[in-house]
């Protein structure tokens, strides 16, 4: 059933579908060369760990906003939400990787 107030219903599940892609594309270019590189020499729950992935989803995450906002600007340093995803996103893939992807310490 089509609703008519506001968007369809068919089309609902698109902006999620739209949001997964980009999240999966910027975690395969960025995310994943970085828990690669960590993998040599795994730590869990390492603070320099977090500030690395910290850095580098702030500088990800720059790079994707030049991208889709070709008018670049420097307001997106002054933007609350640039540092709250950027920061998100370093603290889910630093869990991430602590709990999932770090190689067995002690060698079992």
């Amino acid at each position: 059933m089509i609703i008519l107030i506001g968007e369809p219903s068919w089309l609902r599940p698109m902006p999620i579908t739209f949001y997964s892609f980009y999240v999966f594309v910027a975690y395969l270019l960025f995310a994943v060369p970085l828990q690669a590189f960590f993998n040599n020499r795994p730590k869990k729950f390492s603070l320099l760990y977090l500030l690395l992935y910290i850095l580098f989803s702030f500088i990800a995450l720059f790079i994707i906003y030049i991208l889709i906002n070709l008018d670049f600007t420097m307001n997106v340093i002054k933007m609350a939400k640039y540092y709250e995803f950027s920061l998100a996103a370093a603290v889910i893939y630093w869990i991430w990787d602590s709990v999932f992807f770090t190689k067995k310490i002690n060698g079992y």
